[in-house]
């Protein structure tokens, strides 16, 4: 019989350390938009975790569905309400990367809106500066 309760406890603390991390991430860098896909991307082992972890909660659960029938009543109860507390820490952290997709989406269309002003300011300054071959001519009076 495998152990179950290691496992899903296991699974519950990575989830908690990962939403941590994300927590950490957004937090810091919440004044400066513009650093908060630099941070999410030089932190990018947060995401990997997050996908084996997804793999492992698939495998682990497809073990529980088989071998279930198989446990006592107590031990039933207990791995049911650690899967479930496992469970409520992938909401939370589903939650939390919604949370940091809003943020990174905010960023990206304040960076665009500052981007079509400095757009704005360029064609201004072609247009305000005369082109190389345009000097103005003087003619000289003393002469």
């Amino acid at each position: 019989m495998e152990n179950f309760e290691t496992e899903f406890k296991s699974i519950s603390r990575n989830y908690r350390e990962v939403a941590a991390m994300l927590v950490h991430l957004t937090e810091t860098d919440a004044e400066q938009s513009s650093n908060l896909a630099k941070s999410i991307l030089d932190n990018q082992d947060c995401l990997d975790r997050i996908d084996k972890m997804h793999a492992q909660v698939i495998q682990i659960s497809s073990r529980w569905k088989k071998d279930r029938a198989k446990t006592d009543a107590k031990r039933w109860e207990e791995i049911d309400r650690l899967a479930d507390d496992a469970l409520q820490q992938a909401v939370r952290l589903n939650q939390l990367c919604a949370i940091t997709v809003d943020k990174l989406q905010s960023a990206k269309d304040q960076c665009s809106a500052e981007l079509i002003e400095i757009g704005k300011g360029a064609r201004f300054v072609k247009s305000a500066i005369p082109s190389r071959n345009n000097f103005p001519k003087f003619i000289d009076s003393m002469c």
